[in-house]
């Protein structure tokens, strides 16, 4: 399964309860958020992160990352 098809069956069973979106890939400003948030000593600190959805009642965002990095994490 991929992610698209996980999200629109969460869509279909939660209905007005999901309160996630889709981020443009074009969209980098939660990307450069994270960035300037992440410090030196995180175990995401230089990872490449492209976020992909965002939860519209607070402030959470999913990132996922390349498959390079995920050994490291």
């Amino acid at each position: 399964m991929i992610f698209e098809e996980a999200f629109d069956i969460l869509c279909s069973e939660l209905g007005d309860e999901f309160n996630w979106e889709f981020i443009k890939f074009t969209d980098k400003y939660f990307r450069n958020q994270a960035k300037k948030e992440i410090t030196e000593g995180h175990s995401l600190y230089e990872v490449t992160l492209y976020s992909v959805a965002r939860c519209t009642s607070n402030d959470d965002v999913l990132f996922i990352t390349s498959d390079k990095h995920s050994g490291n994490l």
